[in-house]
């Protein structure tokens, strides 16, 4: 059972989040590099929304990822073998 001590963590928690990811000034470089790969994605907050992506990374391969600046961003790396 939750209390009411746990959804007042929970909200603020969430409220948080939320003035990182929507408020202030948001400036970010997210640098993704490998064997034979190289990649810089810019996300700003004109596009922060937008789904930015890219499909010709060589695999096998080991990536690293790495952001620099100011705010928020959700990195995903998937990879299908068809």
């Amino acid at each position: 059972m939750f209390s009411a001590q746990d959804t007042v963590v929970a909200l603020q928690a969430l409220s948080d989040y939320a003035a990182l990811v929507f408020g202030g000034n948001r400036s970010l470089t997210v640098e993704v590099s490998g064997a034979r790969y190289g990649r810089s994605f810019l996300v700003h907050s004109a596009n922060s929304l937008l789904l930015q992506r890219d499909l010709h990374v060589p695999v096998p391969n080991t990536l690293d990822i790495s952001a620099t600046g100011t705010g928020c961003a959700l990195v995903q790396v998937s990879w299908d073998s068809e």
